[in-house]
């Protein structure tokens, strides 16, 4: 498997399957429907603000991916911090995910972030 962080605008295409998926798998608020602002993630990737993190097969099939919100934290306006927006990895491939979180981790630090705030959906 390969880590690799990626542009939305490289990787939405591909995604969007598994982000359906996910959405089946996960979202309580299945009656709302899946209605993504995809114009403002790409805004949020042009300047800078989104880190996309994926994992890839082999044959490099998207096995999982990991969205991240970075900024300067509010209540610590000189640190910088990173806020999961999203994390997924296809069922087939999951086994992994605790590795996924740390390297995710450890690139956002290397580049400055100082928090890294994970949310989960039960």
């Amino acid at each position: 498997m390969k880590f690799k962080r990626e542009r939305f605008v490289d990787v939405i295409d591909e995604a969007l399957p598994l982000i359906e998926q996910h959405f089946r798998e996960v979202d309580a608020q299945q009656d709302l429907g899946l209605d993504i602002d995809f114009e403002r993630y790409k805004e949020l990737d042009d300047n800078g603000t989104v880190r996309i993190y994926t994992v890839r097969t082999p044959e490099n099939e998207l096995a999982a991916y990991a969205c991240f919100f970075v900024n300067y934290n509010l209540h610590y306006k000189t640190k910088l911090s990173a806020l999961q927006d999203v994390l997924y990895v296809k069922p087939e491939h999951r086994g992994f995910g605790y590795l996924f979180i740390d390297r995710c981790d450890k690139e956002l630090k290397a580049e400055g972030v100082t928090l890294v705030l994970h949310a989960v959906t039960e």
